[in-house]
């Protein structure tokens, strides 16, 4: 087990260094609210994102999937930190009005590639309050 962790270590920062992310890098998923608390349980999700050697910046969109008009966009900023992307959200730049309010959030991605296909996974605390949390899975998209 530690022979393959150490492999894919390898394999992930060689990815990293030759640039798979690429400078810019789009990617769709999903958010999920795991502790209950949202205006909804789940969120359709946009990052997008540029790196920079180890460091990253770009935005977010989420949105309610069965009404769109219901959004919020941020910036954010991050970086490598042992084989974790750690992002912080630092502005929302857009939003609708809710119920509530929007928090912004601090994510801890891990890169897949399972079946060749590139994903970010992981999972999000709220940097206002750390009782609103839940997990992230995001595809790269072609564009």
């Amino acid at each position: 087990m530690k022979k393959l962790k150490f492999i894919l270590t390898l394999v992930f920062t060689f990815l990293l260094l030759n640039n798979s992310f690429s400078q810019k890098s789009v990617w769709g998923g999903f958010a999920y609210q795991d502790d209950r608390q949202g205006i909804a349980s789940s969120y359709p999700m946009l990052l997008e994102m540029k790196q920079s050697g180890d460091k990253f910046k770009g935005t977010t969109l989420f949105f309610l999937a069965n009404d769109p008009s219901v959004y919020v966009k941020m910036k954010f900023k991050g970086e490598m930190i042992n084989n974790e992307i750690i992002l912080t959200e630092t502005e929302i730049t857009d939003c609708s009005k809710i119920n509530g309010q929007w928090l912004t959030k601090e994510m801890t991605l891990k890169f897949e590639s399972p079946d060749n296909e590139d994903k970010l996974v992981g999972s999000w605390v709220a940097t206002e309050s750390n009782i609103n949390f839940g997990r992230i899975v995001l595809k790269k998209s072609l564009k």
